[in-house]
């Protein structure tokens, strides 16, 4: 997230399988200046092996609100595959 035309904006944004990242273009009040950005797993939640990590830069002065749809659910294992997610 960096000023772009003294707004906050995403400038880069990747996803790949489980993980995926909408950023929609209106939401919430124009003058709280925030990116809103949603994190989304398919399936609805992490599952047995999932590996999940996501890192994110907000610049200096730049206001960005993360969050998702509903509250993110964690599945049971199968066997030894542990699931993992990291948030930087």
């Amino acid at each position: 997230v960096e000023k772009v035309r003294g707004r906050s904006a995403v400038t880069r944004c990747f996803a790949k399988y489980p993980l995926k990242i909408i950023v929609p273009s209106k939401v919430g009040p124009a003058s709280s200046g925030a990116v809103w950005l949603y994190v989304l797993t398919y399936g609805g939640g992490i599952v047995s092996g999932d590996k999940i990590s996501c890192a994110v830069t907000v610049g200096d002065g730049c206001t960005a609100a993360m969050t998702t749809q509903a509250s993110t659910k964690v599945y049971k294992a199968v066997g030894s595959k542990c699931s993992e997610q990291v948030l930087e």
